[in-house]
């Protein structure tokens, strides 16, 4: 089952705190409580590891910003905005009070989005190493890589489906592949691409994948036989 989406805040300021979880909740996250100590906040997350952390200026027994995302970074694998008094964003770094626009990029470039543009919606769906951060419902949720079935491209977008419902991505079945084709997810047909720990069955046109025909398409034929082959092996 897909699960919220969450977002940590270390900041000791009410008023930036205030800020920064009003744009947290319009970009969609569940936001855990503040902290105000970044080490107890590390202890926290080694605990229940959120999505995205948010790091502030103004905290008790701080290390300063860089030394604290590196604490972090030493104990978890989770993406990080920095807030600095700064005019413009830089990387991962945002102005303490930046618009909405401006912190979303911020949050894009944090969870692996190379150079976002200003003159695109920020991203809002994001492909990490074990999970999909996506937009449902408008809310940000997460699916673990591990229980998504198969896709389907959709034009420039992909359809996930796992056990329990599908969900539409704006990211284009090619990218998806590039990202997951190291975790055993492979191309059937230009429209499909799947994940090879649910193949049930395999035929010479199809696959099935939790009682769900995938097709195979004639230059993807050979292809499939050999990864089938690898996988049953």
């Amino acid at each position: 089952m897909h699960t919220p989406a969450c977002a940590l805040l270390v900041e000791g300021n009410p008023s930036v705190a205030s800020h920064v979880n009003g744009l947290l909740t319009r970009l969609g996250y569940k936001i855990a409580d503040p902290f105000t100590c970044a080490a107890d906040a590390v202890a926290y997350c080694q605990q229940t590891p959120p999505d995205l952390v948010v790091l502030g200026t103004e905290t008790t027994r701080m290390l300063g910003p860089e030394a604290t995302a590196r604490l972090f970074h030493e104990h978890l694998d989770v993406a990080i905005i920095l807030l600095k008094d700064i005019d413009q964003r830089s990387g991962n770094e945002v102005p303490r009070y930046a618009d909405y626009t401006t912190f979303a990029m911020g949050v894009a470039q944090a969870l692996g989005v190379g150079h976002p543009s200003r003159d695109f919606e920020p991203p809002q769906d994001y492909i990490l190493h074990d999970r999909i951060l996506l937009r449902h419902q408008e809310r940000m949720v997460r699916v673990a890589i591990s229980d998504i079935h198969y896709f389907r491209a959709e034009r420039n977008y992909s359809r996930l489906y796992t056990p329990w419902g599908e969900y539409l991505i704006p990211i284009s079945i090619h990218l998806v592949e590039h990202r997951l084709a190291h975790l055993g997810f492979f191309r059937t047909h230009r429209a499909y691409l799947v994940n090879h720990n649910f193949i049930s069955e395999a035929q010479s046109d199809k696959l099935v994948i939790n009682r769900h025909d995938v097709p195979i398409g004639r230059a993807y034929r050979r292809k499939v036989t050999r990864r089938v082959g690898e996988f049953s092996s």
